[in-house]
């Protein structure tokens, strides 16, 4: 998401995860348009197809402001002003724009893991909130990030739960690949 001077919210997102972007929408009464956004070319790349919504309006730019929304948040973000109630909801949020869920063989045996990246004092707060064990490690390849690692399987049914235990937005694909890596953690042996 991106605010610019003109009291203006864009939201930009993958093509495959319109259904949040639509249901945002809806659930603000927006008569905005959802557009499809031409693919960029970075170091001779070209992006996935991105959908956006760009909603004028002082009072909703305002309010996103005073909670601290700002481009590049993975690089700027700080604590967040907001109540402990709404944590999980945040990191769940963040979770969706800047976490990973990846698994790999080690040894014959399936290991799963979550990332979260983020600047060095918000990944120091949200390791000090999150009621799991987390590892926290410096990002090499970026000068002040660090990132957060979950690694044991009962971290990682956790941190499911502090994620998806209360109704909320989420991103439709990442939810449905950590449940499935949960319904395979609890199979293993």
């Amino acid at each position: 998401s991106k605010l610019s001077g003109n009291y203006n919210l864009v939201i930009t997102i993958s093509k495959t995860d319109k259904d949040l972007l639509t249901t945002f929408k809806s659930d603000i009464g927006s008569g905005h348009k959802i557009s499809e956004v031409k693919p960029s070319v970075f170091n001779g790349c070209i992006s996935k197809p991105k959908v956006s919504i760009s909603i004028s309006s002082k009072a909703l730019y305002k309010s996103l402001k005073k909670l601290g929304v700002s481009e590049c948040k993975s690089l700027k973000l700080t604590v967040p002003n907001i109540k402990k109630e709404y944590y999980p909801s945040f990191i769940r949020g963040y979770f969706d724009g800047d976490g990973s869920i990846f698994s790999y063989k080690n040894k014959g045996r399936i290991v799963y893991r979550c990332n979260i990246v983020g600047s060095t004092e918000f990944m120091k707060w949200m390791k000090s909130i999150l009621p799991i064990d987390v590892r926290l490690y410096k990002e090499k390849r970026c000068n002040g990030m660090y990132y957060i690692n979950i690694q044991t399987k009962k971290s990682l049914e956790k941190f499911y739960e502090y994620l998806y235990s209360k109704p909320g937005y989420k991103l439709k694909r990442k939810f449905d690949k950590y449940s499935e890596f949960i319904h395979n953690i609890k199979r293993a042996p």
